[in-house]
């Protein structure tokens, strides 16, 4: 069969995929937490919708769910800002208290990274996040692999060690 008998299946291959990719993106852009950060959602109040917007422009929520940490009401917010993901921990009234998102392991400053491999001698980060924390500075979070599970460890920007998980 030649190249060109099967034209007509394609087309209609082809118009299935386009409609099945416009229908999945209609679907996504109605399902909850998928709005930009200048809109509102019953799980994401105005006042938190209204802090991303100022403090990231241009970023799109993902997600937001409400979670309580330490007491306190608040947050979690994924959000795609310039093409990256990053996650924000903010308050009910609008308040950022955390950013989190993954950095390259090169990106880790020299002390830190000493820190780590000091305390964990011959373990390697598979995933480095830099979380900044409100008024409380940055701190770097190792994921790496451990037996009988992956252990995630938290540095501070000066190296301290802060915990593990």
């Amino acid at each position: 069969m030649s190249p060109w008998a099967r034209l007509p299946a394609m087309r209609i291959l082809s118009t299935l995929q386009v409609s099945l990719v416009v229908l999945l993106s209609a679907a996504c852009a109605h399902a909850p937490g998928a709005h930009t950060a200048s809109s509102g959602s019953p799980a994401c109040p105005s006042a938190v919708t209204q802090s991303i917007a100022k403090n990231f422009a241009g970023a799109a929520i993902t997600a937001c769910k409400a979670e309580s940490e330490d007491g306190h009401e608040q947050f979690e917010v994924k959000l795609i800002q310039n093409g990256q993901a990053m996650e924000v921990d903010v308050a009910s009234d609008g308040a950022v208290l955390q950013t989190e998102r993954v950095i390259p392991v090169a990106d880790v400053p020299a002390n830190v990274m000493a820190a780590f491999s000091a305390k964990y001698s011959g373990k390697t980060a598979t995933k480095v996040d830099k979380q900044v924390r409100t008024g409380k500075g940055s701190f770097y979070e190792f994921k790496f692999e451990a037996q009988p599970k992956a252990k995630e460890v938290t540095f501070a920007e000066d190296g301290t060690f802060v915990e593990e998980e």
